[in-house]
């Protein structure tokens, strides 16, 4: 008798661990609202927005469950939640989950559009966007919920300057302030790389990530003034790793 309770427990313990199992798998629902590299951005509950692996178009509803990218929908506007990491023109770019992302104002802006009007660099807004026929993000309303001191993100870099660093978020070229004395390596060029953007008085300077791993090397590539990449106890002159 006993040894068929055992059995019994053992046959129950083999029913009942797939359910709980089941149980505790993680799934989130959401909007599309950008593509990025390896998936896509999807804004979720309150406008949080989170990175998931797969493809979709913009506008999708999608269900992520474990790594897999469910569409269950369609919408014409989302809720979301981002930095203010650039603007160029009536495009405001967004930072979230460590990616750039792009939404055009509503309405029409000058290329000159001052400084000192919408959104500012380092502001924390939140956007309520519709979505057009050309999956762009168009804000239909902007909340300031405050400022942040730094951004770290994950860009492609699309051309490299004196003084500067050209970014492509989906279609558009942001051009960014490198720190003084800063240089870029060449073969950066076309890839991407993690970067800490800070914000101050309205502008943003992309600096180095020396926290984040880079998807293409372990080196950014990115060298400041007086910052050794070298090994421990070497010179300047070596340059790192490049």
């Amino acid at each position: 008798m006993k040894r068929f309770l055992l059995l019994w427990a053992t046959a129950g313990a083999l029913v009942v661990a797939p359910n709980a199992l089941a149980s505790t798998q993680h799934s989130s629902t959401g909007t599309v609202i950008a593509l990025t590299r390896g998936g896509v951005l999807m804004a979720g509950g309150k406008g949080l927005v989170s990175f998931a692996p797969g493809r979709a178009r913009v506008g999708s509803r999608v269900v992520l469950s474990g790594s897999s990218l469910r569409i269950v929908g369609f919408a014409h506007a989302a809720r979301l939640r981002g930095v203010v990491a650039a603007r160029r023109g009536n495009v405001v770019v967004l930072s979230a989950a460590h990616r750039l992302f792009p939404v055009r104002m509503r309405g029409r802006a000058p290329a000159a559009v001052s400084d000192h009007s919408g959104p500012q660099a380092g502001e924390v807004v939140g956007v309520t966007v519709s979505i057009d026929e050309n999956s762009n993000l168009v804000a239909t309303s902007t909340d300031d919920e405050g400022e942040v001191g730094t951004a770290h993100v994950q860009a492609t870099i699309a051309a490299i300057g004196t003084s500067t660093i050209t970014l492509s978020v989906n279609g558009q070229s942001i051009v960014l302030p490198l720190p003084a004395g800063s240089t870029v390596s060449p073969a950066l060029l076309g890839t991407q790389v993690t970067l800490t953007l800070t914000f101050a008085n309205g502008t943003t300077v992309a600096n180095e990530d020396e926290q984040a791993d880079n998807d293409d090397q372990g080196d950014n590539g990115i060298q400041t003034a007086g910052h050794d990449h070298g090994d421990d106890g070497g010179d300047d002159s070596g340059g790192g790793d490049g």
